[in-house]
């Protein structure tokens, strides 16, 4: 993410906080990390794991209802989380998403890209494209765990 440390980082669908943990460390002392996930059971996971960190803030709510204003996070994170969002409502989520960034703000995706279990990189790029993102850099890759990703930086 090339993180300088006093960023605003929002980490959209936190689960048990593994990712936030690593954005947390590395923001810590300035910057802040707030951690969103429409799943209690998960948000209480990532509560429990974050417990040591005073740059980290939680929020149980869907992302049409954050309440955040707009222009609020230097970067957005998404980490294995868009390809479960149905279908119809992916292209409102990552505007959404955007319209939650600085100028200039960056939303950081990493999404299984396998047949099965996952989407397709061009529906990544295209949705980001709706929500007037400009593609700085991609990758694809392949992990033992995950099988094929895609990670890619778009910004505002």
């Amino acid at each position: 993410m090339n993180l300088t440390g006093n960023e605003r980082v929002l980490d959209f669908g936190c689960g048990g906080g593994g990712c936030a943990k690593i954005i947390a460390r590395t923001l810590w002392p300035q910057g802040y990390v707030t951690c969103v996930d429409t799943s209690k059971y998960w948000l209480n996971k990532a509560k429990k794991r974050l417990c040591k960190f005073s740059n980290v803030g939680f929020l149980f709510a869907d992302v049409s209802r954050l309440g955040i204003p707009e222009g609020f996070y230097d970067v957005v994170s998404i980490h294995f989380v868009l390809h479960d969002i149905e279908r119809p409502k992916r292209s409102e989520t990552v505007k959404i998403l955007a319209d939650k960034l600085k100028e200039g703000g960056r939303l950081v995706i990493k999404e299984r890209i396998g047949k099965k279990h996952g989407m397709q990189a061009e529906e990544i790029e295209k949705l980001a494209k709706l929500a007037h993102l400009r593609r700085e850099w991609r990758q694809i890759g392949k992990s033992l765990y995950h099988g094929p990703f895609y990670k890619g930086c778009f910004v505002k």
